[in-house]
């Protein structure tokens, strides 16, 4: 019995440390994953203005969107892949909604991972589809 709680309480600090790692790992993506936008913000939209606000940070696997604003006229999502060098902006839209597999290919991800972005990201892209150019 003392063997079975021993190896019930192991598993239990395995699990939990596990737990910790991903969390820890989700954290240090989030955080780079901002400087890289606000990077590419700060080099692509020079003219001064209202500073630019991440609204949304979805991952799936190696990919990231970013939901983002810059003042009341500039609003974009950003796809972004993680490489061995860190995280690559792949994507930067502000044209509105293409559809699924639009959104998929323009961040050179699957399918899958473009749909598992979206219902993080815009919860009811779906309702949008119907009317997107997608087939």
């Amino acid at each position: 019995m003392k063997k079975v709680l021993i190896a019930i309480a192991l598993t239990g600090f395995t699990v939990f440390g596990i737990a910790n790692i991903a969390h820890a790992d989700l954290a240090q993506d989030q955080q780079q994953v901002t400087q890289v936008i606000h990077q590419m913000i700060k080099e692509h939209y020079k003219k001064p203005s209202a500073p630019a606000r991440i609204t949304k940070i979805a991952f799936s696997g190696s990919y990231a969107a970013v939901k983002w604003e810059k003042g009341e006229n500039l609003s974009a999502t950003t796809t972004l892949n993680r490489t061995d060098k860190g995280w690559v902006v792949v994507s930067a839209s502000t044209r509105g909604w293409g559809g699924m597999r639009m959104f998929a290919e323009e961040g050179h991800m699957p399918e899958s991972n473009a749909i598992e972005l979206l219902d993080q990201i815009f919860p009811d892209w779906r309702k949008f589809e119907s009317r997107s150019s997608s087939p």
